[in-house]
């Protein structure tokens, strides 16, 4: 799948353990309670999607960009997100971090039942 366009796609609860995700352009995308463990997602950019619960435990991240991005309970755990790019993403304190990061800067979650939502409405409430 390396070098794919993704955008739009609805990918929640998808099993991507190790897929090649390679410069994939994500935008959009609902990976909300999917398996990205050990994922190769090097250069990628995933820009207005959900990364809700995901596992992205040992994913390769190297020079990916995540923004405007719903994170919370995602697993970052084992990753290196040191050359990772992290921009206006939304998280709370069951987003789990590798234990040597420090998490970056979070806009703040204001909406209790964001987690509800499906994709186009969470969209349609993140440009509003």
């Amino acid at each position: 799948m390396c070098r794919s366009n993704l955008s739009g796609s609805t990918l929640a609860f998808a099993d991507l353990t190790g897929a090649d995700l390679r410069d994939a352009v994500l935008d959009d995308v609902d990976l909300s309670d999917a398996r990205l463990d050990g994922a190769d997602l090097r250069g990628a950019v995933l820009r207005g999607g959900r990364l809700q619960r995901s596992s992205l435990a040992g994913t390769r991240l190297d020079g990916a960009t995540v923004e405007c991005t719903y994170l919370q309970g995602a697993d970052f755990t084992g990753s290196d997100i040191s050359q990772l790019v992290l921009r206006d993403n939304e998280y709370d304190s069951s987003t789990c971090w590798p234990t040597s990061a420090v998490p970056p800067a979070s806009v703040p979650v204001v909406q209790d039942d964001i987690g509800s939502m499906d994709l186009p409405t969470y969209l349609a409430s993140r440009r509003s």
